[in-house]
């Protein structure tokens, strides 16, 4: 097992954001936003992510503070690389600076046209990168609970890495003794639920697991590992693989394309979450429960067709990682040990991503963006001109040349 590494308290060494330069904004989401920016005094490309304050009353939100705290403590090939946190104008502004990765995989599927679908040996390569990173953070007991396409980062070299750990947790190791080296979900079951009720409601809905969806707050690592199935089908499919716009229409698609819950066969105990008595799934368990036979796509030779591209190894991998009950999925460690990464062909050693394919890319980030979002970060002395700069830099567009500080001004600051 790789050891967590201590690392100094970073609050008390933070370099300002000045440092940088900003070049175009990346993304946003609920706890913050990214933009690529450059370390001026090195030229680096990086990503830093500034933490969003809606209220200044509350400071900085917890789930801020856990992803600093597990991307500073976690090092693996397959993580996102944290280098250092900077701090921003105000006392609760900070930025998570990050080392840039040119896309992420959800927009590389979607500019992958039928006619160059992934290859086998590439959806390998992918799928074994992402189980060694999930592998890991599970090993040093971390959940990181929003696993999904638009959450995994791809170089142009081909190497994945994991980002977003807004609603990681740790779930209290060292209140227990070590796993063995390949735990079961079983017993990791065990051991989660005597140590902590989490969140419900965790996770992207098209990526969440069905005990999450049947309200359970006690959960494994196995979300994790659904989470990752859902990946897996989405690579082949080309498509989220469970569908609808509302929770309860995803819920009804699980059920079913992979299976209806049943206590004595696929899932002993569903009925003790608290959805299952309140929860309508209709045209699914409905039926089931008149008497009429469903057979789940998965099980069917049409859902076969549509996997058709994985051996017979593939699918059964697909299977183990979508599987109803949470005991029973299979575990990040067993997949990767699953005879499927050993058959021909082999994993790839790199995603080839053609000229083409980086352009599409590139065109369609820059469409969802709709501008690139450009500011510099600086540090103004007035507090007229900071009410007005922070206005500007929260729409992250171009502020107005007259409110940016003179170089007078930058000297006076830097003197200072």
């Amino acid at each position: 097992m790789n050891s967590i590494q201590s690392k100094p308290n970073f609050l008390n060494a933070c370099r300002s954001v000045d440092c940088f330069e900003n070049i175009m904004k990346i993304s946003e989401g609920t706890f913050g936003v990214v933009y690529k920016a450059r370390n001026i005094e090195t030229g680096e490309i990086v990503a830093l992510k500034r933490l969003k304050v809606t209220d200044n009353k509350s400071g900085i939100p917890i789930t801020f503070l856990r992803e600093i705290k597990i991307l500073l403590q976690q090092n693996h090939p397959n993580l996102l690389n944290v280098k250092e946190v900077v701090k921003g104008q105000m006392m609760n502004d900070f930025y998570l600076v990050m080392e840039y990765i040119d896309f992420d995989l959800y927009d590389l599927i979607q500019t992958t046209s039928s006619k160059t679908p992934f290859i086998s040996s590439e959806i390998k390569c992918i799928m074994k990168q992402l189980l060694q990173g999930v592998s890991h953070l599970h090993k040093n007991w971390v959940m990181h609970r929003d696993l999904k396409t638009s959450n995994l980062l791809l170089s142009t070299q081909g190497i994945l890495k994991i980002a977003d750990f807004g609603s990681a947790k740790e779930i209290g190791k060292s209140q227990t003794p070590s796993p063995s080296p390949s735990p079961s979900n079983q017993q990791m079951q065990k051991i989660t639920t005597s140590l902590l009720e989490s969140t419900h409601g965790v996770t992207t809905p098209l990526y969440r697991a069905p005990e999450i969806f049947l309200g359970s707050t006690r959960y494994s690592f196995a979300i994790d590992i659904w989470a990752c199935g859902c990946i897996f089908a989405e690579l082949i499919y080309e498509k989220p693989f469970f569908e609808g716009k509302k929770e309860f229409e995803i819920m009804n698609c699980i059920f079913s394309r992979v299976g209806i819950p049943d206590e004595d066969s696929n899932w002993p105990g569903w009925k003790q979450f608290p959805g299952a008595k309140t929860i309508n799934i209709q045209g699914t368990v409905n039926k089931a429960q008149k008497g009429t036979k469903l057979t789940p796509l998965l099980e069917t030779g049409k859902g076969r067709q549509i996997f058709s591209r994985l051996t017979n190894s593939g699918y059964d991998l697909l299977l183990r990682m979508l599987t109803l009950c949470p005991e029973r999925r299979i575990t990040a460690e067993e997949a990767l040990k699953h005879p499927y990464f050993d058959e021909q062909p082999l994993p790839s050693q790199q995603i080839e991503i053609t000229d083409t394919r980086i352009q599409d890319m590139r065109e369609k980030h820059q469409k969802k963006l709709g501008i690139q979002d450009k500011f510099n970060f600086e540090t103004v002395n007035s507090e007229q001109t900071n009410k007005g700069w922070s206005i500007w830099r929260t729409f992250g567009a171009s502020a107005p040349t007259s409110m940016l500080p003179s170089k007078l001004e930058k000297a006076t600051n830097s003197a200072k």
